[in-house]
């Protein structure tokens, strides 16, 4: 189904309620996860600790039924519609979906180390960041997505004042159509930007910039 079949309501429910929902749940995956992770952690072992930790909440009788019985997540989801076929797809890191609509609406995460001397903002903006989703390799039928940045040393005001300055220099190659500003969403998920892209096909994108401490 293309996205111009998709109803008003559908783009309301994912941009309102069913966004709020992922970041619920990526809250819970961090702070679960959090007493576990390092500043040395590779980014799959990060991701991988995180949806374990959301998968043991949606399997617990106490989390609310809105969530256990509508709810999933996955790490390392191949692609839907790649162009590839087998191990060559593409990988998401984090893919949360909800059934409350159809199509079920996706919520896509892509993460990144940041840290000093091995993994700079520029591998955040890169062909493996968020130029997937600028280019369509990722969410090209949605209208929003995340990008998570696993910071693994200095802290948040560091590196929102690093990307800041990159969205200022880059503005063309980064096809901005919505400067970055401060957004609340969930108050575990204390650092969080939000900005707006265009990209090919003529459709824009909304990019939701969560900053995880992982020192």
């Amino acid at each position: 189904m293309s996205s111009q079949a998709r109803s008003p309501e559908w783009f309301e429910f994912y941009q309102g309620a069913f966004r709020n929902g992922a970041h619920e749940l990526l809250a819970w995956g961090y702070l679960d996860a959090r007493p576990n992770i390092g500043a040395n952690d590779a980014e799959d072992d990060i991701t991988g600790q995180i949806v374990e930790c959301i998968k043991n909440r949606l399997d617990d009788p106490v989390t609310p039924q809105e969530y256990s019985q509508f709810y999933d997540v996955s790490d390392q989801d191949p692609v839907r519609k790649s162009t590839k076929r087998g191990k060559r797809r593409p990988v998401l890191d984090i893919v949360t979906v909800c059934s409350m609509r159809l199509p079920r609406p996706e919520f896509l995460f892509e993460a990144k180390r940041l840290k000093v001397n091995g993994f700079p903002i520029g591998l955040y903006l890169g062909p493996d960041g968020i130029q997937c989703f600028l280019r369509g390799k990722y969410a090209a039928e949605y209208p929003a997505a995340g990008m998570i940045a696993y910071m693994q040393s200095h802290d948040a005001t560091r590196w929102m004042s690093q990307l800041a300055s990159s969205f200022a220099g880059k503005r063309n190659k980064l096809r901005v159509t919505r400067n970055l500003l401060s957004i609340s969403i969930h108050p575990s998920l204390k650092h969080e930007l939000v900005s707006g892209h265009g990209r090919s096909g003529n459709t824009d994108i909304l990019i939701f910039h969560i900053f995880l401490d992982c020192t």
